[in-house]
């Protein structure tokens, strides 16, 4: 049976319990409701949001939420913080304890549409989302990450009346355990009832299709397009002409089915079965159990002998070894050579880029780092490690997932925010009622492309000289700084964001 809990509005939510985002809002007064009605009036999805916590991740958030067009209250108790803050965002700045109550009362939180705690302290968070909850806050998230809350979070949501508690590190541990188990495929997402996916894949230096063209990869009538493409964080909107980079990210679109016969043009199917992971934190032992159960050989290695033997006791088949995974030395005596992924998860962003280069120079086949500082993210792709996971933005893309994909259903979403695929109802009589798709394309801005139209309930990838009819919903993709101008160019149109790409 779901759980019932009271809103202040009157209304209810029913949380089904099914996994981490398995919610559903009903009753006419519930936030989705609110949203989608605001949405038919206006074309406009902007919420009112509060951030407890200005912070590394609080500060990350609070810059892609501003960039979505977001209206946004961040509260944090350092006045030097607020100024920083104030210089980069136009956000009203508070300065306070996130966890009075009175505080919160005299913001008025009760009439945001979404209150985010994500100080550094999870119990504050805990209390500042609950006060929320009470206030009349429709939506609330608490940031969290020791084992205490995690172990039962469902537990606690009920109890505290809190929506979500969200661990940017057991998410960055779930982007790790996806990378693992699909190697190069760094995420992905299905809607129109499963008959589209989109999936984002990390290609390889030297993957197949290094050099080629788009149009040598997928000819007309291959099911299959490549939305974007990604070097060192940029954005690329692809065309037939344009060629492909190793190393670099693509976004693919298309059927299930189809996407997994392009696949090998892509990347080179290798299995992962033997997994080493540097770190005895959450991060490490979180990815180590999850693998565990997949049947794949892990080794742990911890340079604490203490907390190697705390982690030992956990497992059954898991090796634990106390060793430096940032010694050269220590990295050749585990034969690395042998092993198809290292992945590093220390707290340490510099001592993890170095165990994924040193660990590659021994002859891992694939490294993924964890990075925390945002200055390091690029720098560890250029480094020849394969993956580099941000908990914080593991965090903020589930932010993003909850406010859009929960307020439209169907929507998908896919990261945090450097391209947007936004969604055209096409009316009779309108701008692109009867254009081909050459010719519509050309009605929007640089960078931007049609990925594909639903008609009768059913997708295609369309061509050039394929005809935009009335009633189609096309699927759009522009860089996320023009997707309001779309949205003026199309006013006849409805609009939704739909999907949302940036790599790690």
């Amino acid at each position: 049976m779901p759980l019932q809990m009271p809103l202040h509005s009157g209304g209810y939510i029913f949380r089904m319990r099914g996994g981490l985002f398995s919610i559903a809002w009903r009753h006419s007064v519930t936030s989705q409701g609110r949203f989608q009605e605001k949405y038919r009036r206006t074309g406009v999805f902007h919420m009112n949001i509060v951030i407890a916590g200005g912070g590394r991740v609080g500060l990350h958030l609070a810059r892609l939420l501003c960039e979505h067009g977001h209206n946004l209250t961040v509260l944090d108790e350092d006045s030097q913080r607020r100024e920083e803050i104030d210089s980069l965002l136009d956000a009203r700045t508070v300065v306070g304890d996130a966890a009075s109550a009175l505080l919160l009362q005299s913001l008025d939180v009760g009439s945001a549409d979404l209150f985010i705690g994500c100080t550094g302290d999870e119990r504050t968070n805990v209390i500042a989302a609950s006060i929320a909850k009470a206030l009349g806050a429709p939506k609330c998230v608490a940031r969290i990450n020791s084992a205490l809350f995690l172990e039962s979070s469902l537990l606690y949501e009920g109890m505290l009346n809190i929506d979500y508690l969200l661990s940017p590190d057991a998410l960055a541990a779930h982007d790790i355990i996806l990378y693992v188990e699909h190697p190069s495929v760094i995420s992905m997402e299905n809607f129109a009832k499963q008959q589209l996916q989109v999936r984002s894949i990390e290609l390889p230096q030297d993957s197949p299709a290094h050099g080629r063209t788009v149009s040598e990869l997928l000819p007309p009538g291959s099911g299959v397009l490549i939305g974007a493409m990604f070097q060192n964080g940029n954005p690329t909107v692809v065309r037939g002409n344009t060629h492909i980079v190793g190393g670099s990210r693509l976004i693919l679109i298309g059927s299930p089915d189809r996407l997994d016969k392009v696949m090998p043009l892509f990347i080179n199917p290798r299995p992962n079965r033997k997994i080493a992971v540097f770190g005895g934190d959450l991060i490490g032992v979180q990815v180590a159990k999850a693998l565990d159960k997949r049947k794949m050989e892990v080794k742990i290695l911890e340079k604490d002998p203490n907390r190697c033997e705390e982690i030992a006791q956990e497992f059954y088949s898991v090796k634990v070894v106390n060793r430096d995974g940032a010694s050269r030395a220590a990295l050749r005596q585990e034969h690395l050579e042998n092993y198809d992924v290292f992945i590093a998860t220390t707290r340490d962003d510099e001592r993890n880029i170095v165990a994924c280069v040193l660990a590659r120079e021994c002859g891992v086949k694939q490294a993924v780092a964890v990075i925390h500082h945002p200055d390091f993210a690029n720098l560890a792709r250029k480094l020849d490690i394969d993956l580099a996971v941000t908990p914080r933005s593991s965090f903020a893309k589930s932010i993003l997932h909850l406010i859009y994909q929960k307020n439209f259903p169907g929507a998908a979403l896919l990261g945090e925010g450097q391209l947007e695929m936004i969604e055209i109802f096409v009316k009779a009589g309108t701008s692109l009622d009867g254009n081909q798709i050459a010719q519509a394309t050309n009605k929007l801005p640089e960078n931007s492309l049609i990925a594909c139209i639903f008609r009768n309930d059913r997708y295609f990838i369309p061509q050039g000289t394929d005809y935009i009819q009335a009633d189609d919903r096309l699927m759009l993709i522009v860089p996320t700084q023009m997707a309001e101008s779309v949205k003026a160019q199309l006013t006849s149109a409805a609009y939704r964001p739909a999907v949302t790409f940036l790599p790690r």
